[in-house]
């Protein structure tokens, strides 16, 4: 199991809380081990940026599919949305059709979850969480899989809530932008898939 002193996301310039343990330290960043000295800090500071970045990104996805979907409907190529989107050779056509709006959407959409894990996997690797107990091999291969397997539990737990305005209180006037904008997207994909759904009963 992952020992008590790992962070599901290390605190920046955060005050200093009581420890929680297991699952209430990954899930709460301000909990657990402080942020390395040096590079692993800065690096901790990028993380903390990637994560809202990611966020924005994921919600710019959603618009681009809403809009997709919409110029589909307008020219007529809704038909067409079955069949090329059932193989990535159909995705690549549309990139060169009407529907490129909603080709690059599913690409972005599709895109989101390994580049989650891979932020994951380099905090991981950053912050090089204890194991206990460690194991009995402990070779590089050894190593690598098990901070996958940190990295693929900590995936979920860095899109919550709790990780988001820890992020966004750590990055300061940054993190206030970053968080605005990812609103500015989820609020706009909202009002084009409004307008989505009401095309369709006006058509």
């Amino acid at each position: 199991m992952v020992s008590d002193h790992a962070p599901g996301h290390a605190a920046l310039s955060c005050p200093e809380q009581p420890r929680r343990s297991g699952a209430a330290a990954a899930a709460h960043p301000s909990y657990g081990a402080e942020a390395p000295a040096g590079g692993g800090r800065v690096h901790l500071r990028e993380d903390t940026c990637g994560l809202l970045v990611l966020r924005s990104y994921r919600s710019f996805s959603m618009v681009l599919i809403d809009l997709g979907l919409r110029i589909a409907i307008w020219s007529g190529s809704i038909d067409a949305v079955s069949s090329d989107f059932a193989t990535l050779q159909g995705i690549v056509r549309a990139l060169v059709t009407p529907l490129v709006a909603l080709a690059v959407g599913v690409v972005v959409r599709a895109s989101v979850t390994p580049l989650a894990w891979g932020l994951a996997m380099v905090f991981v690797i950053v912050t090089n969480p204890e194991m206990s107990p460690p194991p009995k091999r402990n070779t590089l291969l050894t190593r690598l899989f098990d901070q996958g397997r940190v990295a693929i539990a900590y995936r979920p737990l860095r899109w919550t809530t709790s990780v988001r305005d820890q992020a966004v209180q750590s990055l300061g006037g940054t993190g206030k932008v970053l968080l605005y904008a990812d609103a500015a997207l989820r609020g706009l994909a909202v009002l084009v898939f409004r307008v989505f759904v009401a095309s369709i009963f006006l058509t």
